[in-house]
């Protein structure tokens, strides 16, 4: 199952080709995400997925505190910051649901749950913790076809 680290105090230049080869010793890379400001200046982070959860470890433990150039780069394991939607009408779609979260984060990934009972719930994960609890806190009292959206934090088992 992949997995992702995030990388952070990267050279301002660092392209994702050379982060997918330096990364590349520890592992199969299957995604290299440099993050950018608005102005599409380097934020100096990164995201870089691994084939499984094994080679993303090994990643840290070789990476974490060392050099790249003359930066001192720091790398963690991202986690899974996963919001668990629950009481959603059956009238709405799995794209209405999608935007109204998209504007509050970078939705890392999205599944709506088969309907049961009277409602539908759904799965959405973020990128960060921050873009989460943000969703969470600015969405706590929606309404969507007349249904208050009951939103928590996933439970370990509850994943995409």
């Amino acid at each position: 199952m992949m997995s992702r680290i995030y990388v952070k105090n990267l050279p301002k230049e660092v392209e994702e080709a050379r982060l997918r080869d330096v990364f590349s010793k520890k592992g199969e890379i299957t995604d290299v995400k440099l993050l950018r400001s608005m102005e599409g200046r380097s934020r100096q982070m990164a995201f870089i997925g691994f084939r499984s959860e094994q080679e993303a470890q090994e990643a840290i433990k070789y990476f974490h505190n060392s050099y790249l150039d003359t930066f001192r780069i720091s790398v963690k394991i991202v986690r899974k910051w996963t919001l668990h939607v629950k009481n959603i009408a059956f009238e709405a779609t799995e794209k209405e649901v999608r935007q109204l979260f998209s504007p509050l984060g970078q939705i890392k990934g999205f599944r709506l749950l088969p309907k049961r009972h009277c409602c539908s719930n759904a799965l959405v994960e973020f990128m960060t913790k921050q873009e989460a609890s943000n969703a969470k806190m600015a969405l706590s009292n929606t309404h969507l076809y007349g249904r208050h959206l009951v939103i928590e934090w996933a439970r370990d088992g509850n994943s995409l």
